[in-house]
C-alpha cells in the first residue's frame, strides 16, 4: 500500500493539475484505519479519491462503515469485484458467477451505502476479452440510465 501524506498530495495536485486520484485500496488492517486516514488526507487537501471495495467484504467486516466514511469525506467508492478473482478464474466461471463479480458487488454496495459504483477493477488487475465485453455492456447501461442488476 502507498503511504500518502499532505505534502505528497499537494505535489501530485500541483504537478498534474488534478485533485482526483483513483486508488485501489487493499487495506486489510482491522479496523481499516489506513483507508480512513487516506480519505482524511484527501479531504484536508481539497482533493478526492476513488476507493475500490471488494463486494463480499461488506458481508464480512467493516467495509460498509469505512465506505460510508470515505463518502462522507467527499471521495468516491467503486467496485473491486465481488470475490477478488483473477482473469483466468473469472473466464472459467459460469455466466451467473461471472455476472455476480460485477452486478452482485454493485447491488451489495448500493444496498449498504446507497451508492451504485461507476467503476470496476478486478482482482490482480483482472482483464480479459470477456471482462471487457461485460464492462462495455455495463457502460452502455449506465449511459442509457439503466441500473445494473
Amino acid at each position: 500500500s502507498y503511504y500518502f501524506n499532505s505534502a505528497l498530495l499537494k505535489h501530485i495536485a500541483s504537478y498534474y493539475g488534478a485533485s482526483q486520484i483513483a486508488r485501489a485500496d487493499n487495506d486489510r488492517a482491522k479496523p481499516r484505519t489506513n483507508t480512513q486516514k487516506v480519505a482524511d488526507l484527501f479531504a484536508e487537501n481539497n482533493g478526492s479519491a476513488t476507493f475500490f471495495f471488494i463486494g463480499n467484504s461488506f458481508n464480512k467486516d467493516t467495509d460498509e462503515g469505512v465506505a460510508k466514511y470515505v463518502l462522507s469525506k467527499g471521495s468516491e467508492i467503486a467496485n473491486h469485484s465481488y470475490n477478488h478473482k483473477n482473469a483466468a478464474t473469472m473466464d472459467a466461471m459460469t455466466e451467473a458467477e461471472f455476472n455476480k463479480e460485477f452486478e452482485g458487488a454493485n447491488a451489495l454496495i448500493k444496498e449498504k451505502t446507497g451508492v451504485t459504483p461507476k467503476y470496476w477493477r478486478g482482482g490482480g488487475y483482472a482483464y480479459s476479452e470477456r471482462i471487457y465485453e461485460k464492462l462495455e455492456e455495463i457502460e452502455e447501461q449506465l449511459k442509457n440510465g439503466e441500473q445494473t442488476k
